[in-house]
């Protein structure tokens, strides 16, 4: 008996397909039958008292722990009304449960113990899945969105990597993916083509297609838009999200007027939710600071520097209770109330909230790494620029070649990100040189910064020509001072043509720095032929003089 059962217990956990039904018994009997396995005496058969029916292995060689009683097997059910309960689908039998290896490991043992006359078991193949969901993730084919989403991961790989167009590729085949899958189930894959989109919007804008980057922005806005018509309390903070990056790209390609309606609709939305959401908060700070960045830029002066003090109030009263978490934020907000206090002709106050925010990003970038030093080179150079403005020339100077410094080397590990800020930080070094007399060395440092921003203007003109137009005052006036009066007069020219198409399309914004182009372009002329200069250009500052 006992080999009858280890044999059926054999053939359930190493079962031989090859072999039918009715062959597995007989060989089984035969088997049993011809067993030399020694039989039991009769009464060590017998169950003990308050046990079941034996299962064939020596009740002895347990511990006491294990001596618990084993029910009765029960009978099998019986047709007609009393079916089980849990019967299953015509066609679609629940597969008995699979062995574990462990088990199947011991009892192929067992069996080579008590029976060696019989060959060894092989292992049992892998049992057919009932269905495509029982498969594990890596032996299935992804479905499209888990794809869209593997596509996402390897663009961020790529991007992290520095292979900054390469990451494009696989970033607009995972958008392509969610646009048909929002095409035939917008409830369910709407979210996510939005959030592609805007991803998609911010790799293409660091990879300088500013148009492409644009309108992928558009379109996550408009989706956002859509959405949270139908469940405010769901999407709503996604679409502030959404309009914040709009604004950056608006910005990005020059359109500044373009870029305050976003932002200021952002500040409405988040200031209602902030109302009933402390956490909240956070968020209306940051596009408060964005909306005072884009205002100053804009030429809107006067209202930039109530919400960037709203922002900084924000932030304090929030670093209270988190400082570690909101120390950046504030660091951020304060640089810009440094700015905005600036062009209001508040001097002192802008030294001292710049002062705050370099000593913020001093710690931080000492105290969590790298990361933080764009950060504070962005604020070492406005220093430079308020101190230069306050007539502390020498430590201006000093700060200006700190930042120019650091920016120098961000833009050799990545000069997609960085090379506009190095070429705003020479431009401000060569200011800082001529301020202490230093001409003939400022010339080089503005020239630098002239050939950074005439290959970047090649594929974003928009916002890269005011930068020329501005270094190529800055070079003349540079070569005004050192003994170079034809070569200032031709930079002039230039920065002239430029201002006056870019006057035609913002006059408030480019109105006041065309008149200083002209006004020394007037004066470089006269100084090196005498008299007024003749035509438009000489009559229009002449007058101004």
């Amino acid at each position: 008996m006992r080999a009858t059962r280890l044999l059926r217990l054999r053939d359930r956990v190493f079962p031989d397909p090859s072999k039918p039904a009715e062959q597995e018994e007989a060989t089984v009997a035969a088997a049993a039958a011809s067993s030399p396995v020694p039989r039991r005496p009769a009464q060590a058969a017998a169950p003990a008292p308050g046990r079941g029916p034996g299962l064939g292995v020596d009740a002895r060689r347990l511990g006491p722990a294990r001596r618990t009683p084993v029910p009765a097997p029960a009978r099998p059910p019986e047709a007609g009304p009393a079916a089980p309960r849990r019967a299953t689908q015509a066609g679609s039998p629940t597969p008995p449960p699979e062995p574990s290896p462990l088990r199947r490991g011991l009892l192929a043992r067992l069996l080579a113990r008590a029976m060696p006359d019989l060959p060894p078991v092989a292992p049992a193949p892998p049992r057919a899945p009932v269905d495509g969901r029982r498969l594990p993730a890596a032996q299935r084919p992804m479905t499209p969105a888990e794809r869209a989403s593997s596509l996402r991961r390897q663009s961020d790989r790529l991007a992290e990597e520095g292979r900054t167009g390469e990451a494009l590729a696989p970033l607009e085949e995972a958008v392509g993916i969610r646009r048909e899958l929002a095409a035939a189930d917008p409830g369910v894959h709407l979210p996510e083509l939005a959030a592609s989109l805007e991803h998609l919007s911010l790799r293409l804008g660091r990879a300088g297609r500013g148009g492409a980057a644009l309108a992928a922005a558009q379109e996550g806005v408009a989706v956002w838009r859509g959405l949270a018509q139908g469940r405010p309390a769901l999407h709503l903070r996604a679409l502030a999200s959404s309009l914040c990056r709009l604004s950056d790209q608006l910005r990005a390609l020059g359109w500044r007027d373009e870029a305050v309606p976003p932002i200021r609709e952002a500040v409405a939305i988040r200031r209602k939710l902030a109302w009933g959401d402390a956490g909240a908060a956070g968020d209306l700070a940051a596009s408060l600071n964005d909306l005072a960045v884009s205002l100053g830029e804009a030429g809107y002066g006067d209202e930039a520097l109530p919400a960037v003090e709203e922002a900084v109030t924000i932030r304090r009263r929030l670093a209270r209770s988190d400082r570690d978490a909101v120390l950046p934020g504030l660091a951020t907000s304060l640089n810009n109330l440094s700015i905005a206090l600036g062009g209001a002709g508040h001097d002192a106050e802008a030294l001292a909230a710049i002062g705050e925010a370099v000593v913020i990003r001093r710690e931080l970038a000492r105290s969590r790494g790298h990361a933080f030093l764009p950060d504070l080179a962005a604020s070492i150079n406005n220093l430079a620029v308020l101190l230069g403005d306050a007539g502390r020339h020498e430590e201006a100077l000093v700060a200006v070649q700190e930042a120019a410094q650091v920016y120098r080397g961000l833009a050799a590990a990545n000069p997609d990100a960085f090379l506009p800020q190095l070429a705003m930080s020479l431009n401000n070094l060569s200011n800082g040189l001529a301020a202490v007399g230093r001409h003939d060395q400022g010339v080089p440092a503005v020239e630098e910064a002239l050939s950074i921003y005439r290959v970047l203007a090649v594929d974003r003109p928009d916002a890269f020509l005011p930068d020329i137009a501005m270094a190529l005052h800055n070079l003349a006036g540079s070569l005004a001072e050192a003994g170079r009066p034809q070569e200032a007069l031709r930079c002039l020219d230039e920065a002239i043509e430029i201002g006056r198409g870019l006057q035609k399309a913002h006059p408030a914004l480019h109105g006041s720095r065309l008149d200083r182009s002209l006004t020394l372009r007037y004066l470089v002329e006269s100084l090196t032929y005498g008299g007024q200069p003749d035509g438009p250009a000489g009559a229009w500052a002449g007058d101004r003089l």
